[in-house]
């Protein structure tokens, strides 16, 4: 498996974009909804180990960076509203 690119927690090979996401951090609730807000743009497979979910991602269109950068963005914004309607 070659990396064409690395971040800490993302990577991406020629098949499979892959993004770690802590459960502490992240609800499972806010990862399936990014997932299912997104299934027009992307086939995703979610596979759990320990603390963290995997979400790898395959782009129906665009680049594996576009999409996994975009799921990126997403999640923070649903696990931002999610939380912002525990506090009221």
């Amino acid at each position: 498996m070659v990396n064409k690119f690395t971040m800490k927690d993302i990577t991406i090979d020629e098949d499979f974009a892959h993004i770690k996401l802590n459960t502490d951090i992240y609800s499972k609730h806010a990862i399936i909804t990014t997932a299912y807000s997104m299934l027009e743009e992307a086939y995703f497979l979610l596979d759990k180990k320990e603390n963290y979910i995997i979400i790898n991602i395959k782009p129906k269109n665009g680049t594996f960076e576009d999409v996994a950068n975009k799921f990126c963005d997403e999640i923070l914004n649903f696990q931002f509203y999610m939380d912002q309607k525990k506090w009221k």
